[in-house]
């Protein structure tokens, strides 16, 4: 009589998906096999369950069975696991990391066992986006309304407004009006036009395969963008307009 076990894990984690609940472990479940030569029920008792991480990204978690009978299955609690925040958002390369199972039981004989399943999980760089291949949803969290670079940006937009003799008020649809959220687009362009940003060529394959998005502060400074970056800044901006 032995054990089997089974987890669903995410193929891919990062920081975005770990402020966004996304779940490393998605279904572990536990089975005792069934011997179709018995007539004597085997229980197998005392099922300690480990999860560890190598290198350690998350807390170590354990679960106790106290018996499976044969044939039985036990799906295991669902827990968060608790990554390392400072390890998440200070990656800049990508990580491989071994989740691993340990699973020690004692069989219907009373002899004590073990068995071992490796999973892998990659690790990505806090600003590196998954691509629709592995993170389609989790695009939207590198929509960043809050950082004091989007404050800055409004602020000129505003202030080259004025000085073209336009009214300045960031009131956007409030206004009830189809002609000022068009100005404000259009500031909006003329503002970063006058950056004089040069673009970065994505690489071949980017939006099924993920890219690193630079961040507004990150991009503003170098003046180098991708695509990608005005796609996550130009919600924001009529957010705020708005």
């Amino acid at each position: 009589m032995t054990l089997s076990i089974h987890a669903e894990v995410a193929s891919t984690f990062s920081l975005a998906a770990q402020q966004n609940a996304y779940p490393v472990l998605k279904r572990v479940l536990v089975t005792c096999s069934e011997e179709a030569d018995s007539t004597v029920a085997k229980n197998v008792t005392d099922i300690r369950v480990r999860l560890t991480c190598e290198p350690q990204f998350v807390e170590a978690e354990e679960w106790l069975i106290d018996r499976l009978e044969p044939g039985q299955s036990i799906k295991l609690q669902d827990r968060p696991l608790k990554p390392h925040y400072d390890k998440l958002n200070g990656l800049t390369e990508e990580v491989v990391v071994r989740l691993v199972f340990a699973v020690s039981y004692v069989d219907a004989g009373g002899q004590a066992q073990e068995l071992f399943a490796n999973h892998q999980v990659n690790i990505l760089p806090a600003d590196y986006w998954g691509g629709e291949s592995w993170q389609a949803e989790l695009l939207a969290a590198f929509v960043q309304p809050n950082v004091h670079t989007v404050e800055s940006i409004t602020s000129r937009v505003a202030l080259n407004l004025r000085n073209a003799g336009q009214n300045s008020a960031i009131d956007g649809y409030q206004s009830n009006t189809r002609e000022r959220p068009f100005l404000f687009g259009s500031a909006l362009w003329s503002t970063l036009f006058n950056e004089r940003l040069m673009y970065l060529s994505p690489p071949n394959g980017w939006a099924k395969l993920g890219q690193r998005i630079r961040l507004l502060p990150i991009f503003l400074n170098t003046k180098r963008p991708l695509a990608l970056i005005h796609r996550c800044f130009l919600p924001v901006a009529w957010k705020i307009w708005g």
